[in-house]
């Protein structure tokens, strides 16, 4: 019986062996039936293009307007996003192309999102975003730049916690790319504000705790000397000031 008993428990172990290795991923992704699925607006226009491993999407994935422009196209891997996805929003008024959109997935989940805006048929960087990649969170913004085409400044901005601006904020003029401006936050409430001039002339603002009055203000010129300076009191007026 005893023998009996431990052979019957290694032909178990065996067959488990046996059923575990065939429901590997890797052997279904060889040996999957693979099938195109094509939808249609109409008889003529295509909707999408999607290729499936079994009942996952695999492969290309390509999806269009009506128009036959390309409205989205990537790949998937066992019915994950991988890679480089690319999208396209047009302007339904003028069918021209308003924003397309550079995303990076990694095992499905979003890690980067650059966005481009088509303005009088120049292509601007509008926004860049990126995303934590752990087990507790895939869509915590770390960073993101925001362009503004009518005021002509390209915002990196650090953290949104809930809905309240935190860290480091800064900003640039879009014609020329210099930094003008940073400002620190601290749930939403200003601490410190740089601004750089055109004469290499940086102003440091500080702030009292309710973040928007001033409390001291610094002027440097291009070498880092101090030339004058400002202090307020809480209600924003000024107590002091000196000149170098």
């Amino acid at each position: 019986m005893g023998r009996r008993g431990s052979m019957a428990a290694v032909f178990k172990a065996y067959i488990l062996c046996i059923l575990f290795w065939a429901n590997s991923p890797e052997l279904q992704a060889q040996h999957c039936v693979r099938r195109q699925e094509i939808a249609r607006y109409d008889s003529t226009h295509v909707r999408s293009e999607a290729w499936y491993c079994g009942n996952k999407l695999d492969s290309i994935y390509t999806e269009w307007y009506r128009t036959g422009e390309i409205k989205e196209k990537g790949h998937y891997s066992n019915g994950a996003k991988v890679g480089t996805w690319e999208k396209c929003e047009y302007n339904s008024s003028t069918h021209t192309r308003g924003i397309k959109t550079f995303s990076e997935y990694k095992e499905g989940f979003l890690v980067e999102e650059r966005s481009y805006e088509f303005v009088d048929s120049m292509q601007f960087l509008s926004s860049v975003k990126n995303y934590s990649y752990n087990d507790l969170s895939h869509d915590t913004v770390e960073l993101e730049r925001q362009f503004y085409p009518e005021t002509g400044m390209m915002i990196q901005m650090d953290t949104l916690i809930n809905g309240l601006p935190n860290g480091i904020w800064r900003f640039w003029d879009r014609d020329n790319g210099r930094l003008f401006g940073e400002t620190y936050f601290k749930m939403g409430r200003q601490t410190l504000d740089k601004k750089y001039d055109t004469q290499n002339r940086t102003t440091v603002v500080h702030y009292f705790d309710n973040g928007w009055a001033k409390k001291d203000e610094f002027v440097y010129d291009c070498t880092g000397k101090l030339i004058s300076e400002k202090h307020y009191d809480e209600k924003g007026k000024l107590t002091s000031e000196k000149k170098y």
